[in-house]
């Protein structure tokens, strides 16, 4: 009996975890020490194409964050980091987020690749699924020093299952397009359909490339695996 009552406590204390907790770990630094270690000066030329404003977790600074990103889509570049910057050192994550994609383009340095790690860290520790998802695609390919595949695949997956719909198509394209034994074609057609069936445009090009390269059977099955998914995850 005695056993019985401290399984029941363990499991009690590990059900009361966050799950986001279990995922990513706040950085070392602080915001206010990433602030002081991150000017302007480091900031690279994000691609504007490629990033949507998220406003997931801006709290009571919503018009603010968004403030900063439509300064930011215009390339005023300074003028975001001076709005986004005050939000993210007192703990706001969607202006970490969004600091985050700020310093990280296609001419990152070093340093500002550490900035861009520090923040989305730091949003993704909060639960921001974006960050989540941008933390695990920076984790996942690129030409830098960061590249880490394993944790790039359970970030990535961790946004997809609570329905991240752009984790939902980079991670089926990390499946798809990663060396073994990370590589997983039928996964990859699962996410990949689940993203094109909630409206990913992407989603549908890239599946049509990977049929080239799938058997019959594995993209039977993963198109059986899509449908299940959703049926057990309406995501909203």
């Amino acid at each position: 009996m005695k056993n019985l009552i401290l399984t029941a406590l363990v499991l009690i204390l590990f059900l009361a975890i966050p799950a986001s907790a279990d995922v990513v770990a706040p950085p070392e630094p602080s915001p206010t020490e990433i602030v002081a270690a991150c000017s302007f000066m480091d900031v690279d030329q994000p691609d504007l194409e490629t990033i949507s404003y998220d406003g997931a977790q801006s709290d009571t600074d919503g018009v603010a964050v968004k403030q900063g990103f439509d300064a930011y889509t215009s390339e005023a570049l300074r003028n975001a980091f001076d709005i986004w910057t005050p939000l993210a050192a007192k703990g706001n994550a969607a202006a970490q987020y969004h600091l985050g994609l700020l310093f990280y383009g296609d001419g990152t340095t070093e340093e500002s690749l550490t900035c861009a790690v520090n923040w989305l860290q730091s949003a993704a520790a909060q639960g921001h699924l974006g960050a989540t998802s941008r933390l695990g695609l920076l984790k996942s390919a690129g030409d830098h020093s960061m590249i880490y595949t394993t944790e790039a695949s359970r970030l990535l997956q961790y946004a997809a299952e609570r329905c991240h719909l752009d984790a939902q198509f980079q991670f089926g394209s990390f499946l798809a397009r990663t060396p073994k034994p990370h590589r997983d074609f039928v996964e990859a057609h699962k996410w990949l359909m689940v993203a094109a069936a909630r409206g990913h445009v992407e989603a549908k090009t890239t599946i049509k490339i990977l049929r080239r390269f799938t058997s019959v059977a594995e993209l039977r099955e993963g198109n059986r695996r899509h449908k299940e998914w959703l049926k057990n995850n309406p995501c909203e």
